[in-house]
């Protein structure tokens, strides 16, 4: 087949070095295999033998042409090497195996698990990866290697014996052995072909000795960019937040969502789900659409998402707080040079190539009851899943004005994995392939900006970093005013209703308002403040009964969390800008504190809620014991005779212990965080909750079943007392 092209190659030679460069007389001071002296000693051979000349170098162009493309496509590799790859499970292999049974169709990952699934985290979680060499003096495997094998195979089928030469009366006899070496520069690919011949033609003969070619194609920006992007992934853990947050976002009670990382629920009937409708859901929805949101700031296909769909304010809120920060990657300051190129994370959705997904449950998920309160109407539910996820995901580098406009790319594979709802280091009903777009309009030219001057202020008050990029938003559109050091006047689109945020890793930003339907200057700041992590110190304050069955809070008195105690915090920020929620939950006695998610936060306003369970160790029960309750008629008497009923309540000691938690008490407040409490290492909160002493008081014998109720209402002490609970907050030094 390729013998029979070709007689082909001399009629598209000039076509093809149009693409690739043609013959190199000159090149720029590279640190390459080949000396500047020596291509600059090429001479065209006599025009007698340049049919033979141009020959082999059109042999030379598709080849190196052909080996940069299929190298691109493998991830730095050619089409010959080999990996570890199972067919049916792309997150037990070190390829994504694109073709079941095709070695070549697979893409090496860059950055995955080697150690099993089911190893980690119970012994090992072990990183590796695939990701090759740019050069061969680097180290091997290399780009410039696979390069170099893919196009010298093609090369010397092309070129073969030189019998396509002999119908025009050539007689190539070569005097040695072929011998061709690629390398990688700046601009491109340089392919150098030693190997001498003779030409005899009419009975003259010719000498060549050296063939070059290159191909000017950017695969080593798209190598570095692709190292960047895999450095970051491995840094920040984009990858798995992208989904961990996304996946947050559809969990709940609701009858449509997955269920939740952590949450309590004051009813009676817990709520369950099917392991694998919960398999099934993450795999097919939540995981791609995650991995389609990811986006690289700054990249050419940069662009504003939008819903189609209208949303609420809550909806807008979180919304805005995905596009804002969870599904942008910034790689600003990180990249050598400017990232002009599309960037696409693409999701594997081939239904055989199934995601790893386990939980902490067996085919049925469901609450663990933490209190039903005898023939009181109130029970408490608690959930906690840990989510276990492994996925693929491809990502394609592409330069569509390479090659002449043709384009190139470079693809190569990540793997994110998940365990216990954490990365693993070195997030309202489903929604089913939802169509979110992207657009750039007349919004985002500046030619089309005609407001008056604004000039916009960052300011962070934290690490006086005041830099960040600076998005201008109005309604679904979206217009980028790039990178902003401490300030920058500008003028902006026509927008009555129009919003400015700041854009920066790690950062949280406000998000003021602005109508530009005014030539008057304005002034508008945005506050950026860092997100750091927040580390919780709770005590309690006691509620205790007296003989007069009343209860009456100790202010003064200040304990510390008993053994088998635990209390939840959950702080969600309020107001506008950036949305966060931080959760965490502190064990008393020797028990460790441990944080059911990530818990950062920023400066901003906050509410809180705290959660007082008590699962009591043996030996230190919380027992209820029976007693007599009369009713009369119209309550729980017996209406028709009018007479008295009585009965005891609870109709048996109602134990709480180990295995039946007991709910001592809980609040809710706000609060503000200001720049002054934060530093780089974090913030500290000290916070003190009411609780009942349903202990001593059960202990005394003083305690009855409607005792039960005064946990759910402790937290109005909280409002009635705010100078006893006020929280201290202070700087992590």
């Amino acid at each position: 087949m390729v013998k029979a092209q070709i007689s082909l190659f001399i009629i598209i030679a000039l076509a093809i070095s149009a693409i690739v460069g043609g013959v190199v007389y000159t090149v720029q001071s590279q640190k390459v295999s080949i000396t500047e002296a020596e291509i600059l000693q090429v001479s065209r051979a006599p025009v007698e033998a340049r049919p033979v000349e141009d020959f082999v170098r059109a042999c030379m162009d598709e080849a190196l042409l052909r080996g940069v493309i299929s190298v691109g496509d493998r991830g730095g590799y050619s089409p010959s090497d080999s990996f570890s790859v199972n067919p049916s499970d792309p997150t037990d292999s070190e390829a994504i195996p694109l073709a079941e049974g095709v070695i070549d169709g697979s893409i090496p990952y860059w950055r995955f698990m080697s150690s099993k699934n089911k190893d980690c985290p119970s012994s090992s979680c072990v990183l590796s990866s695939k990701m090759p060499y740019l050069l061969k003096s680097d180290g091997s495997p290399s780009v410039e290697g696979a390069v170099e094998k893919v196009s010298k195979q093609f090369l010397l089928d092309c070129i073969a014996d030189f019998s396509q030469l002999k119908n025009s009366g050539f007689t190539v006899v070569p005097k040695s052995s072929p011998s061709f070496s690629a390398t990688i520069n700046d601009r491109g690919v340089v392919g150098v072909l030693k190997y001498p011949i003779i030409v005899t033609r009419d009975d003259k003969s010719y000498n060549i000795e050296t063939f070059y070619s290159n191909v000017e194609v950017p695969i080593k920006d798209l190598y570095e960019l692709s190292s960047a992007i895999t450095k970051e992934a491995g840094d920040s853990n984009f990858l798995e937040y992208s989904v961990i947050n996304y996946l947050d976002m559809f969990t709940g009670l609701d009858d449509d969502s997955l269920p939740p990382i952590s949450d309590l629920d004051l009813s009676l009937s817990p709520k369950s789900w099917n392991v694998l409708d919960v398999k099934e859901k993450v795999s097919s929805s939540i995981i791609p659409q995650a991995i389609l949101f990811l986006q690289v700031f700054p990249s050419k296909n940069y662009k504003a998402l939008e819903s189609p769909f209208p949303l609420s304010e809550e909806r807008e809120a979180v919304f805005s707080m995905l596009y804002n920060r969870d599904f942008r990657t910034s790689l600003i300051n990180k990249t050598s040079k400017p990232i002009i190129v599309n960037v696409n994370f693409e999701p594997v959705t081939d239904f055989s190539l199934t995601p790893y997904f386990k939980m902490n449950c067996e085919g049925v998920c469901s609450a663990e009851s933490l209190n039903i309160l005898g023939v009181l109407p109130l029970g408490i539910q608690k959930y906690n899943f840990a989510y276990d996820i492994s996925y693929p995901v491809i990502v394609r580098l592409e330069d569509p004005d390479a090659l002449n406009g043709l384009g190139y790319s470079f693809q190569f594979g990540l793997e994110g994995n998940i365990r216990s709802n954490e990365p693993v280091k070195g997030s309202s009903s489903i929604v089913q392939n939802s169509d979110f777009s992207s657009t750039i309009s007349l919004f985002s030219q500046k030619e089309h900006w005609t407001s008056g001057d604004v000039k916009i202020v960052i300011s962070d008050l934290v690490n006086h970093d005041n830099n960040a990029a600076v998005v201008f938003e109005c309604g679904t559109k979206a217009a980028s005013l790039g990178i902003v050091n401490n300030s920058i006047t500008t003028k902006l689109p026509r927008c009555t209703d129009g919003h400015l945020r700041a854009v920066k890793q790690d950062y949280s930003s406000s998000n003021p308002r602005i109508s530009t339907f005014t030539s008057d200057p304005q002034i508008v700041g945005i506050d950026i403040s860092p997100i750091v992590p927040v580390f919780f110190t709770v005590k309690k304050v006691p509620l205790t009964k007296n003989s007069d069955n009343n209860w009456n809070l100790l202010s003064d008195r200040r304990e510390s969390l008993d053994n088998g105690e635990s209390v939840l915090v959950v702080l969600d920020k309020i107001g506008g800008g950036d949305s966060i929620t931080a959760v965490s939950q502190l064990f008393g006695g020797s028990a460790k504190t441990s944080s059911t998610k990530n818990s950062s936060i920023s400066a901003g306003d906050y509410s809180v809620s705290m959660f007082l369970t008590r699962k009591s160790p043996k030996g230190e029960e919380v027992i209820i014991m029976p007693q007599e309750r009369c009713y009369g008629p119209g309550d729980l008497g017996d209406v028709i005779t009018g007479d008295e009923e009585c009965a005891m309540v609870p109709a048996k000691p109602e134990v709480f212990n180990e295995t039946k938690p007991l709910l001592l008490g809980q609040s809710e407040f706000n609060m503000t965080i200001t720049s002054g409490m934060i530093s780089a290492k974090g913030v500290n909160i000290n916070l003190l909750v009411p609780y009942a002493d349903l202990k001593s008081a059960c202990d005394s014998g003083i305690c009855v079943i409607e005792d039960l109720s005064v946990p759910s209402t402790a937290g109005d002490y909280v409002s009635l007392y705010p100078d006893v609970f006020n929280p201290v907050v202070v700087p992590k030094r």
